[in-house]
Parts: C-alpha cells; structure tokens; sequence
C-alpha cells in the first residue's frame, strides 16, 4: 500500500520544510503549471527546499514518462 499525503492552498510553500522533515517521503510529485510556476517564483522557492529530496514535475502537456526537474 502507498502511503501518500496532499498538501496544497495559500501559503503551503511556508509550511513545506516542516512538512518535509515530519514525512521524511521517497518520492516527491509536484502538480505544477508549465509556465506559472517559474514566472510565479515558485520554482525559485522550492528549488533549494527540495535539493536533498528526489522529486519530479508534472503539468498538463508534459509526457510522464519524461518528467525532468
């Protein structure tokens, strides 16, 4: 069984190390938008709170199978 947690809303970025360090997960999947989440300053935010984590990007055009970071 896949042990999974959701979190998303308005300010979830803040509450994301915490979150981290209390699930310790494997995997990351980031649901983002192809183009708003660089031109938001997202990518810039979570870039360096997920460097020691192993995680993938999707958004609605993008192939799964080819997810890159």
């Amino acid at each position: 069984m896949i042990n999974q947690k959701i979190k998303f809303g308005d300010n979830t970025i803040l509450e994301l190390p915490e979150f981290l360090s209390l699930f310790n997960p494997k995997k990351i999947l980031l649901v983002v938008g192809k183009k708003s989440f660089s031109k938001s300053g997202a990518k810039n935010k979570i870039k360096s709170i997920l460097e020691n984590y192993n995680y993938d990007k999707f958004y609605n055009q993008s192939e799964f199978n080819n997810i890159n970071n």
